[in-house]
């Protein structure tokens, strides 16, 4: 069961990819116990990136450097 600061975290998480041209609708995004895990599909906005692979990593990156997450769980489809 999430915490209240995993409901939290999970906003300032989701914030990061809608920063950024993707489509996150299909996203399931979810933090427990300090961990982000990123299921479900992802795609690009026209005009978006073209390395939707590359983005997410940056994003796991910026999101464990800025001490929001332990650590980030992609396990999701990628469609181009």
């Amino acid at each position: 069961m999430a915490t209240v600061e995993d409901i939290r975290t999970r906003k300032k998480v989701r914030s990061e990819f809608t920063k950024r041209m993707i489509d996150i609708t299909g996203m399931d995004l979810q933090v427990l116990h300090g961990v982000a895990y990123v299921r479900g599909v992802i795609k690009p906005i026209k005009g978006g990136p073209t390395d939707l692979k590359a983005e997410l990593e940056l994003i796991a990156t910026i999101v464990k450097n800025a001490n929001l997450v332990k650590d980030c769980v992609i396990d999701a489809t990628i469609r181009t």
